[in-house]
């Protein structure tokens, strides 16, 4: 009987073995079609994100330009020129954040390992943000907006004829600007301690498409590490 039982006993593992061979064939199929199927997306949304990023881009480049020719023309007027000046300045920081973003979101590389493209993604972000902190600057700088857009807008200059009290508590509100702007841009630095609602800006600061495609990988790496 053992004689007998023996071959069939074989029989039976050789089956088994051969099926279960055919299930991990079937699993590393399904494992790389689903990885496939992410990147795929997570590639979709980050080019959206570059698309709009060119967008805003080309409006930076289109705000410099008309500064410049505001500047060109309207030299005579020191309070609209300054004014326009300090805004010319901003804009080449705009330019030079947004086009650096967007060399760093092409620079992404979706063959390597997922944890690699997910710090590429978390350095986009951190990348946009430190930008937007250096923006702050311009908060306690306001006065240059109202009389750039007076002497656009208005066709007027407001410093001249503007009241000396009113000057005076806005130049007074500006330099009040300055310690809160400080703090809040210290407060969105990478590894600030912050509240709860600053916490959620910044996660959310990336930006719709740039976020979900961070989303994207960390479902992806975490169907990764279950399938382990």
């Amino acid at each position: 009987m053992t004689s007998s039982t023996t071959p069939e006993f074989n029989e039976l593992q050789q089956i088994w073995h051969r099926q279960e061979q055919r299930l991990q064939q079937q699993w590393q199929l399904t494992r790389k079609r689903f990885r496939e199927q992410g990147m795929d997306q997570a590639r979709h949304l980050l080019d959206r994100s570059i698309r709009l990023r060119s967008i805003e881009l080309l409006a930076w480049v289109a705000v410099q330009i008309g500064l410049g020719a505001f500047i060109g023309t309207h030299w005579q007027l020191a309070a609209p020129t300054v004014s326009a000046g300090i805004l010319f300045m901003f804009s080449i920081l705009g330019i030079i954040g947004v086009a650096s973003e967007i060399q760093r979101m092409k620079a992404i590389d979706f063959s390597a390992p997922i944890l690699e493209q997910q710090r590429a993604l978390e350095n986009v972000r951190t990348h946009r943000l430190l930008y937007f902190r250096l923006s702050m600057i311009s908060v306690p700088l306001y006065l240059a907006h109202v009389f750039f857009w007076c002497e656009l807008l208005l066709g007027f200059d407001l410093y001249p004829v503007a009241d000396p009290i009113w000057l005076i508590s806005n130049i007074i509100l500006s330099v009040l600007l300055i310690y809160p702007t400080i703090w809040f841009t210290r407060q969105l630095a990478p590894n600030a301690q912050r509240g709860p609602f600053l916490e959620r800006f910044v996660q959310r600061f990336g930006g719709k498409s740039l976020n979900q495609a961070l989303k994207q990988l960390n479902q992806l790496q975490e169907f990764e590490v279950e399938a382990a």
